[in-house]
């Protein structure tokens, strides 16, 4: 049994762990949401057409990208903990 499923019993949740490319659903949502992922792949485009197919054809994607020109990244820069913002 996963952590979500432990912390949330009887919600009629289900985890899935694998590649955005590579899972199989076998349904649709109202709702997709890609919060603080699409800076962490090599092919943000591929996983935004992977995430896609499990959208519901009136459905809402949301996509969540953090500022990589944020004032904590470029202090981080200064002080020598990061060598670029986008590191």
């Amino acid at each position: 049994m996963d952590n979500l499923t432990k912390r949330f019993p009887g919600d009629n949740l289900r985890a899935v762990c694998a590649y955005f490319e590579q899972v199989v659903l076998g349904r649709t949502f109202d709702t997709v949401v890609l919060a603080h992922v699409l800076e962490h792949v090599a092919n943000p485009h591929e996983v935004l057409l992977a995430a896609r197919r499990f959208l519901a054809p009136d459905g809402v994607m949301i996509v969540d990208v953090p500022n990589g020109m944020s004032l904590h990244r470029q202090i981080g820069v200064e002080m020598g903990l990061l060598g670029a913002v986008t590191d």
